[in-house]
């Protein structure tokens, strides 16, 4: 088979698994990809299985091991043919991509912003493709997360552009919890003179948002809080208590898993420290116990 053809086919199972909370299936398929490239001197399968590693290790809060493969996309980056300038250069993109993510998932966001630029400086002439439209809504998070409001919203716009006629919502939809707020910032620059299709457009992505990201609208999601941020009460970890509120919210050890990106072996581990610093054996005491203390809201 063709590099590209299988690139995209790894690409694609590896998202499928995950979004349907096989974090294990997920890294499985990497894994072969990994195994497979170096056989063929696929440098480019190489470099994008390593992203698509950082993005699932940065979904379960695996921040260090990340950063090791966003280090390992620098030194391949690095020592790419040069002879072959498409190639490098697709290399170089994903090492700028992995490094924007991982400075997002330490609340960088202004370190960010650099390698997001030269990113979409290369895509000038490609666009509507899709890793440019993934590199855009990064770029556009990233303005939002350093308090520009208005380039977020700017930025937003140009991907909901392309994107609504082929109703393609996941494009903006898997990049995390925070589109949500994004995609608020774009509806409140809305008015009774906009077009009524692109009101529909932002308004069904919001709740789409709203039903893939549970509690995200509604109070600042803890399950999403920066990693260094102070436990909450009660001992519990910004982690836990975000799982405590999915499981408030009636959701299975599955869909949480799903709803957070992390393995289903993470949530019961999780679920075992809720219980033990509630001192509770189930999972509705936890809940009632969690109600009581003000910990769970809106449920």
């Amino acid at each position: 088979a063709l590099l590209d053809s299988v690139l995209l086919a790894y690409t694609l199972l590896t998202r499928i698994a995950a979004a349907r909370g096989n974090i294990e299936q997920a890294h499985a398929w990497l894994d072969q990809a990994e195994g497979l490239a170096p056989e063929r001197g696929w440098q480019r399968l190489i470099a994008a299985t390593l992203f698509e590693r950082v993005r699932l290790q940065l979904a379960e809060d695996r921040v260090t091991e990340a950063a090791a493969c966003v280090s390992q996309l620098a030194r391949i980056a690095a020592a790419a043919d040069r002879t072959e300038a498409s190639v490098s250069e697709e290399i170089d993109r994903y090492r700028s991509l992995g490094e924007a993510s991982l400075a997002m998932a330490r609340q960088r966001a202004h370190d960010a912003i650099a390698p997001l630029t030269a990113v979409l400086e290369r895509f000038q002439q490609h666009r509507g493709d899709y890793l440019a439209l993934r590199a855009r809504t990064m770029f556009a998070l990233a303005c939002l997360a350093a308090g520009d409001r208005t380039r977020a919203a700017d930025e937003c716009r140009e991907v909901l552009a392309a994107i609504e006629s082929a109703r393609a919502y996941r494009t903006i939809l898997d990049q995390g919890p925070d589109v949500g707020d994004l995609l608020q910032a774009v509806r409140e620059t809305m008015h009774a003179g906009h077009d009524k299709l692109r009101i529909e457009c932002i308004d069904q992505i919001i709740e789409r948002s709203r039903a893939r990201y549970p509690g995200r609208h509604a109070v600042r999601d803890p399950a999403r809080a920066p990693l260094d941020e102070a436990p909450a009460p009660e001992g519990l970890s910004t982690r836990e208590r975000g799982v405590l509120n999915l499981i408030a919210a009636g959701q299975s050890n599955k869909e949480i898993a799903r709803t957070l990106g992390i393995a289903p072996e993470t949530v019961k581990s999780h679920i075992k420290n809720i219980f033990s610093k509630l001192s509770v054996e189930k999972r509705a005491q936890a809940v009632s116990r969690a109600q009581s203390l003000g910990l769970v809201v809106g449920h």
